[in-house]
């Protein structure tokens, strides 16, 4: 499309595109402010009637040229083609900072639309829809739409192998679910709460007794019993270093809390090994297993403290030994001038 849209006419007549487009990138090699270069690139866009001359000419142009335009093409329709461009410009959308707030909002959802809600790009289309999400930060902005987003970022949370759940529950349109009038959206916001902050015993009992919206949501539930018995058993390790300062944790302790037998916990131990989930030690004669790292899911109160006093006293050892070397280093200056 570059050398087409270039190369000199074989007429006479002047060609409004080839212009302007010669315009536009002699201002920016110029290094013009942009403010200047884009009411040409909107001319240009407008002399454009096939849909894929426009995508060609966003790979040729530059991004902060294009943002504008960018969003407006997309919108005309959601395609493989559409899917295409959206991929090709995940690290420069998230670098986009429009003045515009309702665009930077349009802009998350269509990229989320065109990545597609399954295959390679589930993860990237899901981190679009939690920064469309984010651009809410009142309860009563939250329309049916919005609403129903939000709903989607709680299942993809569920079905994508995603254990950090932080960044979703701090949402303003995911926490306003919890009082939805939709009953549905309501009891999907309690599964994720269960699932966040309960363990084992409580989800079994809500599986049993919201069989049917399980499957109307299309969740499936040897999925979910796995994620739900992994992050069950990080917090059990998390519980145990908190409350009485061990990192030992049973074979029966474990079986117990994750209602399953003695003979599955090792695979269990496994996977979450394997998932990064956790670190440990099991000894399989002592059936205990000795817990270093374990995943946080959802910081509390009290781990955000925690944490902050970890910090606190590894900055004071650092700075100590730093005042012990400057202490060396004196030393041994006057050594040398003595």
């Amino acid at each position: 499309f570059s050398e087409q849209a270039m190369a000199q006419p074989q007429n006479n007549e002047e060609d409004p595109l080839h212009e302007k487009l010669e315009e536009i990138v002699r201002l920016y090699l110029a290094d013009e402010p942009t403010d200047d270069i884009l009411p040409l690139v909107d001319e240009v866009f407008g002399l454009l009637t096939d849909l894929e001359q426009m995508y060609q000419l966003l790979d040729f142009l530059p991004r902060s040229l294009t943002t504008k335009n960018f969003i407006q093409v997309l919108e005309k329709e959601t395609s493989k083609r559409s899917s295409q461009i959206a991929k090709a410009n995940l690290s420069s959308v998230l670098e986009m900072k429009l003045d515009d707030g309702p665009s930077q909002r349009k802009l998350y959802l269509l990229m989320h639309e065109c990545l597609g809600f399954d295959g390679a790009h589930a993860a990237d289309s899901q981190h679009m829809l939690l920064k469309y999400l984010a651009t809410f930060n009142k309860v009563d902005e939250t329309t049916e739409q919005v609403e129903a987003k939000a709903c989607q970022a709680i299942l993809n949370t569920l079905r994508l192998p995603i254990w950090q759940f932080d960044e979703v529950s701090d949402l303003v349109p995911i926490r306003s679910l919890a009082a939805s009038k939709n009953a549905s959206n309501r009891e999907l916001y309690r599964l994720f709460d269960i699932i966040c902050y309960k363990g084992d015993n409580e989800y079994q009992s809500y599986i049993t007794d919201n069989e049917n919206l399980i499957n109307e949501w299309g969740l499936s539930t040897t999925l979910l019993n796995e994620k739900v018995r992994l992050l069950s058993l990080c917090r059990m390790a998390q519980d145990k270093k908190t409350q009485d300062n061990s990192n030992l944790l049973t074979y029966s302790e474990i079986a117990s809390a994750l209602n399953i037998n003695e003979d599955e916990v090792e695979g269990v131990i496994i996977r979450a090994i394997g998932l990064k989930l956790l670190s440990a030690r099991v000894d399989q004669v002592k059936k205990t297993v000795r817990v270093g790292y374990t995943h946080h899911a959802m910081f509390t109160h009290d781990q955000w403290k925690q944490l902050q006093e970890t910090l606190g006293a590894w900055k004071k050892n650092i700075a100590d030994l730093l005042g012990r070397f400057d202490e060396l280093k004196n030393h041994n200056a006057s050594i040398e001038v003595a």
